[in-house]
């Protein structure tokens, strides 16, 4: 259905691709270019001081990107990964030059969407995986949606792919650091699902809200 050859150029050159991630869509392009990271927050009007979150293939481990390890990290990726969850951590320090990452930390996330996996084969490239929609505006949940809010010239948009079912919320957000879980944003998983799936594995700990 899409033209690989196009989008891996796209990314290549610094382009910005709005397409549909299993939760909305998202903005997608290189997050080790420096350009296409500031054009991004330059038409998406998202603050320096804001982290962008990035994909990364499912069969990459996460000790690529962070040195942050728990037995509850391991138990969530199993259970809800790839799909519609958000991990920030802190990262490593070769990563923390990345400019999506703030305050040496880094979002990651493990898509279900083969076109997502498929752009991330093909470019070699982390991609960034933030929503399709003017920061403070509701997150675009078709092509439509993101038509309103960006130009053809501003990004290059692809549909959604029949048969696939997609959330209308953003990915569920948890912050790991000094031993602690933090919800930063409840989305597509609901806070009390990962509690039960934590209890039933003989986890104690519950996650707080930040």
């Amino acid at each position: 259905m899409y033209d690989f050859n196009r989008l891996t150029t796209t990314i290549e050159r610094g382009g910005i691709i709005a397409m549909p991630t299993e939760t909305v869509y998202g903005l997608v392009t290189d997050a080790g270019s420096q350009s296409a990271v500031s054009l991004l927050r330059k038409i998406k009007q998202k603050p320096p001081s804001e982290p962008i979150p990035v994909f990364i293939h499912p069969e990459t481990p996460f000790s690529e990107y962070t040195e942050y390890s728990s037995e509850i990290m391991q138990i969530l990726e199993q259970e809800f990964m790839p799909g519609p969850l958000m991990l920030v951590v802190r990262a490593r320090e070769n990563i923390t030059r990345l400019p999506v990452c703030i305050d040496d930390k880094i979002g990651l996330r493990k898509s279900s969407m083969p076109a997502v996996n498929e752009l991330l084969e093909r470019s070699g490239r982390i991609l960034t995986a933030t929503s399709a929609n003017i920061s403070g505006s509701p997150p675009a949940l078709d092509e439509d949606d993101v038509k309103k809010m960006f130009s053809a010239s501003e990004v290059h948009i692809i549909g959604k792919p029949e048969g696939i079912v997609i959330y209308d919320k953003p990915s569920t957000s948890l912050l790991f650091e000094a031993g602690s879980i933090k919800v930063l944003r409840e989305g597509a998983i609901p806070v009390e699902r990962i509690n039960s799936v934590l209890s039933k594995q003989g986890i104690k700990q519950r996650l707080d809200y930040a």
